[in-house]
């Protein structure tokens, strides 16, 4: 569906409901810049699989190995990134085409409306590739930020949890109550604090791949300074949009997890089934390899249909946040 700038701002149930159309009549688009972007993330763990299994088969030791994964693990390391970043630039292209469609439908000219040009895909994924090591460093520090917020949560509840069981008597035989409940508060304030903390980063800096993609920004650190700028005053809603949106994608996630651990189950029992699996490492491994791949690949079959309604929903909203802040036309 076209939305015109002109247009009242959009509610939250505005933005879903607009997404979903676009999101829909635009499936054919998407899905398969979702597929190639899932393909990037999929190939250097795909490559890492047939490198173990390579390994087993020839029953080499990583003594012996050890010179060629010295110059093998940093090669890898970099496919990895560059993978990723590939990835970006092909996902972030569905964000730049949405906006297109949202914000150059067309345009009211003297004598009527004039139909204005879109960007073909090929031209957004020009676009964006050219941004994608931008996009990759961008989400390297949205990463480190907020993992180190994981981290420090993690190392406060494992401090309040300490002291509950120091409190409760089992280092010293000697319950202390003023100890277990003063535990048991940093605990409670640590979890509700850094989640509340986490989540209202994530919905600042959740229009940073918009503008990269849409907008022309020096870099990564000026994507999420302008991300950050943007959300100032509507991460509440930018949270109410996206949990909306995710129960949306909800049925889609539990039917691909409950079919994956469905087949998942049944592989592992039909390789328990074998005569003496554990004689050999190679079917064993092979066989939890086999489980855990269809649980990925079902997995990102998932991720290949909610990916592009959620950067939808993502864009649509960066779009009347910015029709809210700025006004755009064009």
């Amino acid at each position: 569906m076209n939305v015109s700038p002109s247009q009242r701002f959009m509610t939250i149930g505005t933005i879903i409901s607009t997404s979903w159309r676009h999101y829909t009549s635009n499936f054919g688009r998407y899905v398969p810049l979702s597929l190639k972007g899932s393909g990037w993330l999929a190939l250097p763990s795909a490559i890492l699989l047939g490198g173990i299994l390579w390994i087993l088969n020839r029953e080499l030791t990583l003594e012996s190995l050890s010179g060629v994964l010295a110059l093998l693990i940093p090669a890898w390391i970099v496919l990895f990134l560059w993978c990723n970043a590939q990835s970006l630039g092909e996902l972030s292209a569905i964000s730049r085409l949405v906006h297109q469609s949202l914000i150059v439908p067309s345009k009211v000219a003297a004598g009527g409306v004039i139909d204005v040009p879109r960007e073909t895909v090929a031209e957004a994924l020009r676009f964006t590739h050219s941004r994608k090591f931008s996009l990759l460093g961008s989400a390297a520090l949205q990463w480190l930020i907020l993992g180190t917020i994981n981290a420090v949560s993690f190392i406060a509840v494992l401090f309040g949890v300490g002291m509950m069981i120091a409190g409760f008597g089992m280092f010293n035989g000697e319950p202390q109550p003023g100890l277990f409940l003063l535990g048991g508060a940093i605990v409670f304030v640590s979890l509700i604090v850094f989640s509340w903390l986490a989540i209202w980063l994530s919905m600042r800096f959740l229009v940073t791949e918009q503008a990269l993609s849409i907008e022309t920004p020096s870099g990564a650190i000026a994507s999420i300074g302008r991300s950050w700028k943007l959300m100032k005053k509507h991460a509440l809603r930018a949270f109410g949009t996206i949990f909306l949106a995710g129960i949306i994608c909800l049925p889609i996630v539990l039917v691909t997890t409950i079919v994956a651990q469905i087949i998942q189950a049944n592989v592992l029992d039909a390789v328990d089934a074998l005569p003496s699996p554990s004689t050999s490492p190679q079917i064993v491994f092979l066989g939890a390899a086999a489980s855990q791949m269809i649980f990925a690949l079902l997995g990102m079959l998932g991720s290949i249909i909610i990916a592009p309604f959620i950067r939808t929903v993502v864009t649509t909203l960066y779009f009347d946040i910015r029709n809210r802040k700025e006004s755009i036309e064009a």
